[in-house]
């Protein structure tokens, strides 16, 4: 509604689907703290600041912190990114929003093996068995790493097969197939990174994207 204009809404074009979004998380967020502060919810959400335990508190932040500054450093990198190739015109944020797009589409694929991985690290942790659950999170660290590196690759040598998915414009898409090029092919490094667990600090230290979705699952 807003994108095209309807009704009484203006036409406000790719400024009305930032605004869309924006205003549906809004009104999600506040029919959700709505719903969990009634007597309908199962769990009672109490807006009582005083009963914040900064124990507890340090405990989930020592362990989902990073996670929690990499998937704010994540989504931060790509505004301001998005920003800067914008300066440069239309084609060009174009053929970088096609090309970006891989990055996405393959964060679903690793959420998902994150979440087995998650159960198996955290049952082995539980019952003491730190070196097994140290093997099966980099196990599933390369695992992802493999999958999302193959496609990357496939996506760097034959681009052309992705792009023309969302366009076939030929102003844009040499330049999404220069950012395939010269980015898509360390997908699966830039999105596993690496993991090592720490017994005497956090219980699991993650680093990189699939390790974030491994906590935020």
């Amino acid at each position: 509604m807003l994108i095209f204009g309807w009704g009484p809404f203006p036409r406000l074009g790719v400024a009305g689907a930032g605004l869309a979004v924006v205003i549906y998380y809004l009104i999600a967020t506040v029919v959700l703290i709505g719903y969990l502060t009634s007597a309908r919810s199962g769990l009672r959400l109490p807006l009582d600041f005083r009963l914040i335990e900064k124990r507890l508190l340090a405990d989930i932040l020592r362990v989902g912190g990073l996670s929690a500054v990499g998937t704010i450093q994540a989504n931060l990198t790509v505004i301001l990114v998005t920003g800067a190739v914008g300066l440069f015109g239309t084609d060009a944020i174009a053929g970088y929003g096609i090309a970006s797009r891989l990055d996405y589409i393959l964060v679903p694929l690793l959420f998902a093996l994150g979440t087995a991985a998650l159960t198996m690290v955290g049952t082995n942790f539980g019952a003491g068995q730190v070196r097994r659950a140290e093997r099966i999170a980099w196990i599933a660290a390369l695992f992802g790493a493999g999958i999302t590196e193959l496609i990357g690759l496939a996506v760097a040598v034959f681009p052309q097969g992705w792009l023309t998915l969302f366009s076939t414009d030929p102003a844009c898409l040499p330049r999404a197939r220069s950012i395939c090029a010269r980015s898509v092919h360390s997908t699966g490094w830039s999105d596993s990174g690496c993991c090592f667990i720490s017994p005497g600090k956090a219980p699991v230290v993650w680093c990189g994207r699939f390790l974030q979705a491994l906590h935020g699952s």
